[in-house]
């Protein structure tokens, strides 16, 4: 039996170098803390231009007298110091969080995810 509060489980494609995957894992969990949608990504593979990670959030924004909801989608890209840096912004998604792990300690891979998501 699982448990009430579960609500869906999800695939992550933790691919590279440990230190690498540790990043992509360690994004997901604060970012669910934060209460984003870390999105499934068995939908991504394949895809030409596969992405780490993808967190996904609604909110509600004023729009004059009405209130829209909104959906705010980044791309989470871990860079490492043999990884080519993505340029350029893909129109799929709001923005793309670069986390740039190039020469850190897993401590500092921690603080770098806490300060690159939102």
């Amino acid at each position: 039996m699982s448990h009430p509060g579960v609500r869906h489980f999800l695939s992550l494609k933790l691919g590279g170098s440990d230190e690498h995957r540790i990043a992509i894992a360690m994004a997901a969990i604060y970012a669910a803390q934060r209460g984003w949608r870390v999105d499934d990504q068995a939908y991504y593979k394949g895809l030409p231009t596969e992405p780490d990670l993808v967190i996904s959030r609604r909110e509600k924004m004023r729009d004059g007298p009405r209130i829209r909801e909104m959906l705010f989608r980044y791309r989470v890209e871990v860079i490492a110091a043999h990884d080519p840096v993505p340029d350029g912004k893909d129109s799929s998604y709001d923005d793309v969080l670069k986390i740039n792990i190039s020469g850190l300690t897993l401590d500092e891979i921690w603080k770098q995810v806490r300060r690159v998501i939102p």
